[in-house]
């Protein structure tokens, strides 16, 4: 049976000003000569501001300077990943941490970052180069498509993200583990049987009584 899509884009605002963005991506954009992926635009609200607007993209890694040589079908579906504040934020927009991961269940990769960022000095956010490639083909799951995962939160939570229940789900028999009991070897027979336990005699009978001595 086919496994259903989930929605193109999902976000979640935590009571502690976290904010997690699911965006999911069509496993054929990975097979095409593009040279980016561009998601829905979406708001962010963070303590005491007014929300401001995003927009994720996705860039494949650049092969070469041909024509197709920067699209995902050259790249085999590799590239980065990039946060991007599409509206005007204000000078005191604080500085925030944010978190990377792509892929979910058992196809989820390890999360990357937090990368701390502040949005009114530079409106563009991604991980370093030596980090910021992703597989992003090894992440497509049984729903033909590849989730990517962007959290932000406030920078004193950046170390207390909220867990994310994507990235525990696992298909059954995924990461079963099967166990083979070995049989025991055989006990080494005893040199010496053991003694059976030894028979003591019963206490001797007392002696009858002396007959009545008659006067």
């Amino acid at each position: 049976p086919e496994v259903p899509r989930p929605k193109v884009m999902e976000q979640v605002a935590f009571e502690n000003g976290c904010t997690r963005i699911h965006w999911a991506i069509d496993a054929k954009r990975l097979d095409t000569h593009n040279g980016r992926e561009v998601s829905p635009q979406f708001d962010i609200e963070f303590p005491g501001q007014e929300p401001q607007t995003f927009q994720l993209t996705i860039y494949p890694t650049v092969q070469n300077d041909s024509k197709h040589g920067a699209g995902f079908k050259k790249a085999k579906g590799r590239g980065r990943i990039e946060l991007k504040c599409v509206s005007n934020p204000p000078p005191g927009l604080p500085e925030v941490g944010v978190r990377w991961r792509v892929g979910r269940g058992s196809f989820a990769k390890l999360p990357r970052g937090p990368v701390l960022h502040n949005f009114a000095e530079r409106s563009c956010c991604g991980l370093s180069k030596s980090e910021q490639e992703w597989d992003f083909k090894s992440a497509v799951d049984e729903s033909k498509t590849v989730m990517v995962i962007v959290e932000v939160a406030p920078k004193a939570l950046v170390n207390d993200f909220p867990p994310d229940a994507t990235a525990l789900q696992v298909p059954p028999l995924t990461r079963a583990v099967s166990l083979q009991l070995r049989p025991l070897p055989p006990a080494p027979p005893d040199e010496d049987p053991p003694r059976p336990h030894e028979l003591r005699p019963p206490p001797p009978e007392a002696p009858p009584a002396p007959p009545p001595i008659e006067l």
